[in-house]
């Protein structure tokens, strides 16, 4: 399950479930609901109680509306590289974290991006929500239409949770 914590306005919030209804997500926001018979993006617009669960969490634009969210260990957190509120949440939550940015210190980052591609570098390894570890490479993911640089790493690192592989995209 990917859990995603954005303002209803975000335009990144509306890039990520396109992008992932695309890759087969049933999408859950408020009374929506949109199936494609693959794994669940749950979309929060204010802080909830999440139960035992395992997956990502993403925090999109408006995190600050999210301080007080708590999350359970089994998730992994993704953000935006300083996005101070989110990585707050998830430091309170003791939860590993995957940073999206374009220094190489972020767990994701963009080698290229172009109208119809993107190159998405995955800087270390990490474990899927499966056990089974993702090493470092690269991965060209082929774009329908614009994207912000985030939705396009967002997008990327909460698949590879999900256990897609990078030659799936």
């Amino acid at each position: 399950m990917i859990l995603l914590f954005a303002d209803e306005h975000d335009r990144t919030e509306k890039e990520i479930t396109g992008i992932l209804f695309g890759c087969g997500a049933n999408i859950v926001a408020g009374n929506r609901v949109a199936g494609r018979g693959g794994f669940t993006v749950a979309v929060m617009r204010e802080p909830v109680a999440v139960g035992s669960c395992r997956g990502a969490a993403v925090f999109g634009g408006g995190s600050a509306d999210f301080a007080g969210q708590r999350l359970p260990d089994s998730v992994t957190g993704i953000c935006e590289e300083g996005d101070l509120p989110a990585l707050t949440v998830f430091q309170n939550s003791g939860v590993p974290v995957i940073t999206c940015g374009m220094d190489q210190r972020n767990t994701v980052t963009l080698s290229s991006l172009t109208e119809t591609s993107a190159l998405v570098a995955l800087q270390r390894s990490l474990q899927d929500n499966f056990g089974r570890e993702i090493t470092p490479g690269e991965f060209k993911i082929a774009l329908c239409r614009r994207y912000s640089p985030f939705a396009i790493m967002a997008s990327a690192a909460a698949l590879l949770t999900e256990g897609m592989r990078p030659e799936r995209f």
